[in-house]
């Protein structure tokens, strides 16, 4: 006598596990980029289901001894929805999956007419009490060095008690390499335990500026220092009175104010002779607001203009991995959990061929407990999801004939 029976099948999953773990050999060396995750879980989706199906007909095999198996379908167009599937379920979910919103900052110098040039040697102080202040600093010049453009040209120029040409940037235009060249100048400005010497360094300013002094360009000398000299009794040497006394030059001061700070007499004639001083305090804990370092260098490089600083947001693509490896959010949940449904539905489809709707649907579930579990720990949410969609959960699909009497 002939029955029709269904028989759990465990070896899909198996397999499927098997070639999960395969796809962790390359997990570190695609996780860090954008297109390496995309390809990472394209691979995990795809070669699960094809490991799976690889199962599927390994036990088949070794269950056609008692069995007769019925309704199968033709294998190499299960291969095929199986790649197929997993493709487009990994690189389109992943792709979505990654899309992100990004806030930034936009930068834009107000009230300074587009076409009037400028010259600026922006003097740093490079000596070790600036140490707390220099990367602030560093992040604000670069957020307005956004704002600028190529009719801007700026040298940067480190100082303590004497200039180091060797240290000196060339005079370059804001284009888009000028604005590199002036951020890695910027970011590499070694502090020296050296003390502080404003003269040579105002002298050496003035040079640079009449080498590259042309018609309709202003000339601007900024300097960034706590104007704290070495020798708090001396005074500036005649040839930097020269120099700040030009009228064709604009000198400001971005100053940073801590502990009482004492100028000493060539400090305090120095900020007596600049066209402006911005003062930035510095907090309890040290540091300074880049807000004020931002409104102190604009309003300097546009001779007293101001800045408008305002939050954007643009379309983004993060590294961040749909199983959930990354930053992840309500949404990204939720996304993870609908195509986790899709993949275990896509599963039983092209392992068993279809059933009738409410068991090609009740074959999501695995999705939806997969996405829970991967709350607790990603490895979890596909550990759950390649044994329960490619294993013994879909097994009431397949129906086998007896030949035992």
């Amino acid at each position: 006598m002939k029955r029709k029976i269904s028989i759990p099948f465990l070896f899909p999953g198996f397999f499927a596990g098997i070639g999960a773990l395969l796809c962790l050999i390359d997990y570190n060396l695609c996780k860090e980029s954008v297109i390496g995750s995309i390809f990472w879980v394209t691979q995990l989706l795809t070669v699960c289901l094809v490991a799976g199906l690889v199962g599927l007909e390994a036990e088949l095999l070794l269950k056609r001894i008692k069995y007769k198996v019925i309704k199968r379908r033709n294998v190499a167009l299960s291969l095929v929805l199986a790649i197929l599937a997993g493709v487009v379920l990994g690189a389109g979910g992943q792709l979505v999956y990654a899309l992100d919103i990004e806030d930034y900052e936009d930068v834009e110098i107000i009230d300074v007419p587009k076409d009037e040039n400028a010259n600026i040697v922006f003097l740093v102080d490079a000596s070790g009490s600036m140490a707390p202040f220099m990367s602030v600093c560093c992040d604000a010049a670069e957020k307005l060095l956004m704002g600028l453009d190529e009719n801007t040209s700026m040298q940067i120029m480190p100082f303590t008690y004497f200039v180091n040409p060797s240290d000196v940037s060339a005079m370059v235009s804001l284009n888009d390499a000028g604005k590199q060249n002036v951020s890695n100048s910027l970011r590499n400005i070694f502090l020296s335990p050296a003390g502080t010497d404003f003269d040579p360094a105002i002298v050496e300013a003035g040079n640079s500026l009449d080498v590259h002094k042309k018609n309709n360009c202003r000339s601007v000398i900024i300097m960034l220092s706590d104007c704290i000299p070495s020798d708090p009794a001396a005074t500036l040497t005649d040839d930097a009175r020269a120099v700040l006394s030009q009228n064709d030059i604009e000198f400001y001061i971005m100053r940073i104010l801590f502990n009482g700070t004492d100028t000493g007499s060539a400090g305090s004639e120095m900020i007596n002779m600049a066209d402006e001083v911005f003062d930035m305090n510095a907090q309890q804990d040290g540091s300074l607001d880049v807000n004020d370092v931002l409104n102190a260098f604009s309003s300097s490089i546009s001779g007293g203009d101001t800045m408008k600083i305002t939050t954007k947001y643009r379309l983004t693509m993060t590294s961040d991995m749909l199983p959930g490896f990354g930053d992840s959010n309500i949404l990204r949940v939720l996304l993870r959990t609908l195509i986790y449904i899709f993949y275990s539905i896509a599963a039983g489809f092209v392992y068993y061929g279809y059933n009738g709707i409410g068991l090609l649907l009740l074959n999501g579930v695995p999705g939806i407990i997969a996405s829970a579990a991967s709350l607790i720990h990603p490895t979890f949410g596909i550990v759950i999801l390649v044994l329960m969609s490619l294993g013994g959960f879909t097994w009431y699909k397949v129906e086998e004939e007896s030949k035992n009497v």
